[in-house]
């Protein structure tokens, strides 16, 4: 466009010359400008993550919001992370609606174009569904599943009764703040058995097949120890004091199935699946089966899931433990 302008100008005086190359001059500082500063901007932000040794990811930005690190999210934001990038099933501006976090909303939508927040807000929400004949129900991913187990511990099990979780799960990046956040420090629960799995991301069998394309983060399973360990020290004594017990153990081959089986009567059964190479999980639907269907197949499911589980947790190494 700017060589046609110039092109088509043969005649006319030299003042109109100086004032087009003028105007053209001034067009190409503009914009050098704009280009230059977004780029600054960006370049300022990825500088503060690595000094908070935060790395620029999807991963990440799940991570601080489901941490409430407020400043860590404004500079992943800032550093281009795209807030409509979904994490487990969910985008941040969801995490952040869901709990009910009103500050980080503000800055998730302050960063998300307009379509993608009312494309999320007004969202709807098939919800489970279920077939009576089948004797299982569908949930659409983990963040329903760990919403339908804390509706499932407040209503059905008593106060009283001690309730055991099995997890056998992947890096537990979502499972790790639905523990700590939304169960124990919510100081209204007694009485709690927890034994979680996740991979061995020094295991020559999955080593190859996760991280880098895959749905499952070798370094975010290391940081869900380290955390839970640190949260476990810290609050020693409450969960004395509550009855909690909480332990976590890694598992050596590559995961085909996963999920939570609560008191041997309630089943989340979840599976992983390849893509260009690597594994993926978490992201996909869950079955929920309830051990009152007295089916075969249901009773099979239930025997596949906890021997799995006993497997890897007798041949498991112990991470952390309360």
């Amino acid at each position: 466009m700017l060589f046609q302008a110039l092109s088509s100008t043969s005649a006319l005086d030299a003042g109109s010359w100086t004032d087009l190359l003028g105007a053209a001059i001034t067009a190409l500082v503009g914009i050098s400008g704009l280009v230059f500063w977004i780029f600054s901007k960006r370049a300022r932000a990825r500088s503060g993550l690595r000094r908070l040794g935060v790395e620029v990811s999807d991963a990440s930005l799940a991570r601080c919001i489901a941490d409430d690190d407020h400043k860590a999210v404004r500079l992943l934001l800032r550093a281009g992370v795209r807030p409509d990038a979904r994490v487990n099933g969910r985008t941040p501006l969801q995490a952040a609606v869901e709990a009910g976090n009103t500050p980080l909303v503000g800055l998730i939508v302050g960063h998300a174009s307009a379509k993608a927040v009312v494309d999320e807000l007004v969202r709807g929400r098939s919800g489970p569904t279920s077939d009576p004949r089948l004797g299982f129900t569908v949930l659409a991913g983990v963040q329903d599943v760990l919403d339908h187990i804390q509706r499932l511990i407040a209503a059905d099990v008593a106060p009283a009764e001690r309730t055991e979780v099995l997890n056998l799960g992947l890096d537990l990046e979502v499972v790790q703040a639905f523990l700590l956040y939304r169960l124990i420090f919510q100081r209204n629960l007694q009485n709690l058995q927890y034994h979680g799995m996740l991979i061995n991301g020094q295991s020559e069998l999955i080593q190859p097949i996760v991280d880098g394309g895959s749905s499952i983060h070798t370094g975010t399973a290391a940081a869900v120890v380290e955390k839970i360990g640190n949260q476990i020290a810290e609050n020693a004594a409450f969960l004395q004091r509550s009855n909690i017990a909480i332990e976590i153990r890694s598992y050596d081959l590559p995961p085909v199935l996963h999920g939570f089986l609560v008191d041997d009567r309630h089943l989340y059964l979840g599976f992983t699946e390849f893509a260009q190479g690597k594994l993926h999980g978490g992201e996909f639907g869950y079955l929920y089966l309830d051990r009152k269907h007295a089916d075969p197949m249901t009773a099979h499911l239930f025997r596949v899931y906890r021997s799995w589980f006993e497997h890897h947790w007798k041949h498991g190494t112990k991470l952390c433990a309360s």
